[in-house]
C-alpha cells in the first residue's frame, strides 16, 4: 500500500513541475515529508503526515512572540516548531528592518509568497 501512495506522490511530481505547486511553509516539502514518513515508519504514518500537512499547508501563518521565543502558527492556528518552517521566512521575519518594533508587538501577521516546495 505505501508503495502505492509513494507512487502516486511521484506522479504528482512528473505531472506537476515546482513552480506550479502550492507554496508552504515547512522546510521540507509535504509531498517529500510524506514520502520520509510512508518509508521510515510506514502507509498509516504516512497517511496521518499527509492529513495533517493538507489541513495546514497553506498560505499565510502567524508569528507570536512569547518571552524571547517565536512560536510559528498556521492559518488553522497549529503550532509549528521553528526548526520545521522555511528557513526564508525565518530569515525575512528576523532580517526585517523592523524587527524591533515587531518583537514588541504579541502577534504578526505574514503572507508567504515565495516559498516554494
Amino acid at each position: 500500500m505505501k508503495k502505492l501512495f509513494i507512487l502516486v506522490i511521484h506522479i504528482y511530481w512528473c505531472l506537476i513541475p515546482k513552480e506550479k505547486r502550492r507554496s508552504c511553509i515547512f522546510s521540507v516539502s509535504c509531498s517529500n515529508y510524506v514520502v520520509q514518513k510512508l518509508k521510515l515508519e510506514g502507509t498509516i504514518s504516512g497517511l496521518k503526515a499527509f492529513l495533517f500537512r493538507f489541513k495546514n499547508c497553506q498560505k499565510g501563518y502567524k508569528i507570536k512572540l512569547e518571552g524571547d521565543q517565536f512560536l510559528f502558527y498556521t492559518v488553522k492556528n497549529t503550532s509549528v516548531n521553528q526548526n520545521d518552517v522555511h528557513p526564508s521566512i525565518v530569515k525575512a521575519f528576523y532580517d526585517s528592518n523592523n524587527f524591533n518594533k515587531k518583537m514588541k508587538s504579541a502577534t504578526v501577521k505574514s503572507k508567504l509568497s515565495t516559498v516554494t516546495q
